[in-house]
């Protein structure tokens, strides 16, 4: 799947709220060119106690389901990165 950059992107809350992105990252190799795009939104701990949805290119994923902030464990920093939700 492609992103096309001409079309909006954004993370709606539960609460009815739109947030664009506050960075766009891009990634790959040179070879292969950009393969990679990573969305960063600032949310507000109330946007947290709801469902996320991120819309783009004229669809929409769900990204968080659950109700309330996630509880993150101890002073530990860990990084999950998977396709795997």
């Amino acid at each position: 799947m492609e992103h096309d950059l001409r079309k909006p992107v954004s993370l709606q809350t539960a609460r009815g709220g739109s947030l664009e992105p506050a960075d766009t990252h891009f990634a790959g190799q040179q070879a292969s060119g950009v393969t990679d795009i990573w969305f960063k939104f600032w949310l507000e701990p109330s946007d947290l106690e709801g469902a996320l949805t991120l819309s783009l290119n004229d669809g929409k994923l769900l990204v968080k389901s659950t109700h309330g902030i996630p509880k993150l464990g101890g002073t530990n920093g860990r990084n999950f990165t998977t396709h795997r939700w």
